[in-house]
């Protein structure tokens, strides 16, 4: 997942009328290979509610409504991503936690995380 940072929100339209605000950090993958391997990071970063994303960003900083990460595949690449629907004036902090998140699960993933994503695939 090299790269992907705040930096990586290369456009952001805002529509003050609207309540919330919905968005999507992506990573490509270049090998079907890697696709197993982005499924388990998905699992552990943002798959459903034992999640990481959803435990920090949602549950204990209460920064959005709705926070995970999924993989769409294709038959030789695919893309990680990561959503979040949030208050507009949440938006920034909310970008900075995921950020901090990334950076947290580049450098290390617990044993017990690992066992449960691979028994969910």
């Amino acid at each position: 997942m090299s790269a992907l940072n705040s930096s990586s929100l290369k456009t952001l339209t805002m529509f003050p009328g609207l309540r919330s605000l919905h968005f999507i950090l992506f990573h490509p993958f270049e090998s079907i290979l890697k696709m197993v391997d982005f499924q388990i990071l998905s699992l552990i970063f943002g798959g459903g509610i034992s999640s990481r994303l959803f435990q920090h960003i949602r549950e204990t900083l209460g920064l959005a409504y709705s926070v995970g990460s999924y993989n769409n595949s294709y038959s030789d690449t695919g893309l990680f991503s990561i959503y979040a629907s949030t208050a507009h004036e949440k938006l920034l902090l909310l970008i900075d936690s995921l950020v901090g998140e990334i950076g947290n699960i580049k450098s290390h993933i617990l044993p017990s995380e690992l066992e449960r994503a691979k028994k969910q695939i």
